[in-house]
Parts: structure tokens; sequence; C-alpha cells
């Protein structure tokens, strides 16, 4: 296995190169790149304000960001975001919608 498929193999993509050949004598490559079927990032998680808390004082107690995000199986950037807004006092919840509160 060569450099470059092993760095893909290591990312979770799968690559095929196929010789694709017709019937009028041309010939040439078929390369077939895609995420692998155990690849689950692109599936959208949410998180308890409690467990977004427990993140966040674990980084500031001194854990960390690349072993939280092995741990719990989350993005560094996250728990970043997590320790900001706990920082700051924020809410730990994520709005997707605007706020009604007012009307």
């Amino acid at each position: 296995m060569g450099k470059a498929e092993r760095a893909r193999s290591a990312c979770g993509l799968t690559s095929g190169v196929r010789p694709r050949g017709g019937q009028d004598g041309r010939f040439g490559l078929t390369i077939d790149v895609g995420l692998s079927e155990d690849e689950s990032h692109d599936q959208h998680r949410s998180h308890s304000a409690a467990f977004k808390r427990q993140v966040a004082q674990e980084f500031i107690a001194g854990e960390t960001l690349h072993g939280l995000s092995q741990r719990h199986d989350i993005s560094r950037q996250l728990i970043r975001i997590w320790v900001g807004k706990y920082e700051a006092g924020a809410p730990m919840t994520m709005s997707r919608l605007p706020s009604f509160a007012g009307v």
C-alpha cells in the first residue's frame, strides 16, 4: 500500500481504480473515491447542557483537547466553543431557531 493509499485509508476514504475498456478499443481508468460506510461524522448529534459543561470543566481542569476529542468522539473545535461559552457564563444550548420569547 502506497503513502497516498494509507493516508486515504486513515481518513476514512476508500478508492478503487479499475481499468476501463470499451469495444471501440479505447482504454482508461475509472477512479471511485468516497467515504467508507462506517463514516458517521455526517450525522448531526445533540449533546445535553450537562454533558457540555462536563467536557468544558474537564478541559479547564487540564485535559487536552485531543484527549477529550478522542474519548468523547467530538471535534476539538466544538470543545473550544463549549469552553468559551462556559467561561463566558453563556447558556450551553445551541438554538437552531430564532427565539420568539418576546413575541
